[in-house]
């Protein structure tokens, strides 16, 4: 802080939120503080203002997609009542020709009746009737039948699975809370002082292999029950026989008479898979709604990143290679880490994101590369950011369109057209007062 040029590098790495210094007298503290508290706000403003522009035009996107969803959603249950009434309307004409054939045919029957031979007609029109009848139907074969049960039970046992009767509720949480204790477990298992305890081995070994046979009739329960999530090639059904590895690993160590905790590398990638289990927790019925809406989120941000990303990999590639040049050409004190475009990549990265673990460059060069980092790059960088805010807020809504009655549907519907409309109408006249301005 000799001289204010060599300040401003200090004071606007302060001002975006990061502290590589902390030595400073009362006074210096003191308008350090109000310097965070002013500067702070202004730097969001004009970071909300640089990334703003873009967020926007993805934002009168995503209200014509949101007006798409509503109208299709619309559409959808028009397209269902009409073919529900096709299908009323359509077993209403065959039992209406049914009863038609039947009162065509009463008379020939009564004539019939009358004459010599009637048990010999009545008979062979019996005969005929009970042939076109679905009662002469050859009996399904045992293979069919099987079949028809066990469609029944997996029906049955899907219930089960997910948790929509009460004994599956019961069972399902059972296995909930036994993910949850195994993850804790191994947490446990991972500090020395446990995991060095002469008993501590056996105990791990014993709710290891409880918790992965628990994991294992889960596994069968939920693939026997079948579904579209439960197929043997859905993604949860993989990852859950990803994390049942551990267990022959477990199983192995107890049929050589090894202890489980080995502090060695076999060790500690099983301990890895085993922690991935927590990941489980998120297809819990309690948290698969936000799931889906994270997911449906990154899936609309992914072709929208594609064009930011490639702006911010060249602002890291273009500022790494910079910071090189400056450090040893100026001789540096950061020039031991600057020695490739790689080495300053990795702490370019830090930078970018507003992370300053070195703050002492080259006078006059690293310094003025560290303001314009930290004036213009991170809040390139900021621009990712925005659009995956703005895709979760569209996800919500989108899912706030799926759950609304149609009578709010088409309210918001007009709502929406109208605004549209009156923008529309106000640009127009903003634009014929502009081309009467110039003429």
């Amino acid at each position: 802080f000799g001289d204010v040029p060599s300040a401003l590098q200090y004071s606007l790495v302060h001002l975006t939120g990061d502290f590589p210094i902390t030595a400073y007298t009362f006074p210096a503290r003191a308008v350090l503080l109000v310097g965070i508290a002013m500067g702070l706000c202004t730097l969001a403003t004009f970071t909300g203002i640089f990334s703003s522009g873009f967020v926007n035009y993805v934002t009168r996107q995503r209200e014509e997609e949101l007006l798409a969803a509503a109208e299709n959603r619309m559409c959808g249950v028009v397209k269902a009542g009409i073919k529900l009434q096709a299908r009323y309307r359509g077993m209403k004409a065959r039992k209406e020709v049914a009863a038609k054939r039947r009162r065509a045919m009463a008379p020939d029957l009564a004539a019939a009746a009358a004459t010599t031979f009637m048990q010999p007609m009545v008979s062979a029109h019996t005969g005929a009737e009970s042939a076109d009848s679905p009662e002469a139907d050859s009996e399904p074969s045992r293979w069919e039948k099987f079949q028809e049960k066990f469609g029944k039970f997996r029906r049955h046992l899907r219930s089960f699975t997910e948790a929509r009767t009460p004994a599956g509720l019961i069972v399902m949480s059972f296995f909930s809370v036994v993910l949850v204790l195994n993850v804790i477990a191994t947490l446990v298992g991972t500090i020395p002082e446990v995991g060095d305890h002469p008993s501590s081995g056996l105990i791990f070994q014993v709710e290891e292999v409880f918790c992965d046979t628990m994991f294992l009739v889960e596994y069968i329960l939920r693939i026997v029950a079948g579904g579209p999530r439960n197929r043997v090639t859905a993604p949860w059904r993989l990852f859950d026989l990803f994390t049942l590895i551990p267990g022959i690993a477990v199983l192995r160590n107890l049929a050589l008479g090894r202890k489980i905790i080995q502090h060695s590398t076999a060790e500690r990638v099983v301990e890895m898979v085993i922690l991935c289990r927590i990941v489980r927790v998120l297809d819990f019925p309690v948290f698969r709604r936000e799931v889906v809406t994270v997911c449906r989120a990154l899936k609309s941000a992914s072709g929208l990143l594609i064009m930011p990303g490639f702006l911010s990999f060249h602002i890291w590639l273009c500022t790494s290679a910079a910071f090189v040049w400056c450090e040893n050409q100026y001789q540096g004190p950061f020039q031991k880490e600057m020695v490739s475009i790689p080495s300053a990549m990795y702490w370019t990265s830090h930078f970018l994101i507003g992370e300053w673990a070195q703050i002492d460059f080259s006078p006059g060069a690293g310094s003025r590369l560290c303001i314009l980092v930290a004036l213009f790059g991170m809040m390139t960088f900021a621009i990712p950011l925005g659009i995956i805010v703005e895709s979760v807020q569209t996800a919500l809504m989108l899912e706030l369109v799926e759950t609304t009655g149609l009578d709010e549907l088409d309210k918001l519907d007009r709502a929406v057209t109208k605004d549209l409309e009156f923008e529309a109408e106000e640009q127009g006249v903003v634009a014929m007062a502009s081309q009467a301005t110039m003429k």
